[in-house]
């Protein structure tokens, strides 16, 4: 490490910090705001994928729904700094939350220029009507997790989900957008680096060019569960993280106002801060944000829940 980092270091101050390097071999300074965040309004979801937690962890969690005081503090705050993306979504399914259409259109109103708001859903909820209402709230993107157009290898990696009922709901949603004028979200179909899913990759992309949807395959990662590595789903071996962004860019807010770790911190293991008596701004420049910080700075996050996290790229 640099004399210049190790001096930030010893100074400890947040001020300082926050000029620092963000990664040691980079050069971007760590932001005093997230520029993105990610907010549970609602817990659970009702797939049962087979590279998510969801299906050991999901049932062990305390459960329920954001209070909308607490939203609307939540997303005054977020919307008065210029970020990058906002994502009301996080280890759950966002469209079992009723009311997610109308919190989209309280950040939509709101936002400031430039800033997106996105969602992940995997379509079981995505009615004629839901959809509509998602096209009129000002949502940005929405992401379909659709993870295989064969229906077996779909049924296998979505558990308990249909192929074909979902495929529909998907294809309604892309009529719906392209009749609707004005400004309407982008739809694209979003899914994970499983072995099946990267044997049959070229058909896929066939597949959905042939509707007009575009798609992307991101890294499978083991989500810090060791159920979810002996499933044999990875196409390559596992590999630890050598870095990792999230402490540094992005906020993850659980449904009663605490933040964790990221959005792999299925069981909890890191509370950083709550925002029902403090700040966004407080708890992410606060002393357990730096902590971790600090950790992954001097290549020390085998003390984090972080240690144990593996992907495939």
């Amino acid at each position: 490490m640099g004399k210049k980092i190790q001096r930030y270091f010893d100074q400890n101050q947040v001020s300082v910090l926050a000029t620092a390097v963000r990664r040691v071999r980079g050069g971007r300074p760590i932001p005093t705001f997230p520029i993105r965040a990610q907010i549970q309004t609602r817990t659970a979801c009702n797939a049962r994928c087979a590279f998510c937690p969801n299906t050991t962890v999901g049932d062990k969690l305390s459960k329920g729904t954001m209070e909308m005081d607490l939203f609307r503090k939540i997303a005054d705050e977020l919307t008065r700094h210029p970020m990058q993306e906002i994502h009301p979504f996080l280890m759950n399914e966002p469209l079992w939350d009723k009311d997610l259409p109308e919190k989209i259109r309280y950040l939509a109103e709101r936002k400031q220029p430039g800033t997106v708001i996105k969602i992940n859903t995997n379509a079981s909820f995505l009615t004629r009507e839901t959809g509509q209402r998602l096209i009129d709230s000002g949502l940005d993107k929405l992401n379909v997790s659709f993870h295989g157009v064969r229906p077996e290898v779909y049924e296998f990696n979505m558990g308990n989900l249909k192929h074909a009922p979902l495929l529909r709901n998907v294809l309604r949603f892309k009529e719906m957008v392209d009749a609707a004028s004005g400004p309407k979200p982008r739809l694209r179909i979003t899914m994970v680096k499983t072995r099946e899913i990267v044997e049959d990759r070229q058909n896929i992309k066939a597949f959905w060019k042939q509707y007009g949807i575009g798609c992307n395959f991101r890294p499978l990662g083991n989500r810090n569960n060791k159920e979810v590595e002996m499933k044999g789903i990875n196409w390559e071996e596992w590999r630890p993280y050598t870095w990792c962004k999230r402490p540094f860019t992005q906020i993850y807010i659980l449904y009663n106002g605490d933040c964790v770790l990221c959005c792999c911190d299925w069981d909890r293991t890191t509370t950083l801060g709550n925002l029902r008596h403090n700040s966004i701004e407080e708890v992410w420049n606060g002393a357990a944000y730096r902590r971790v910080r600090d950790l992954f700075l001097h290549k020390e996050s085998q003390g984090l829940l972080c240690g144990t996290c593996l992907y495939t790229k």
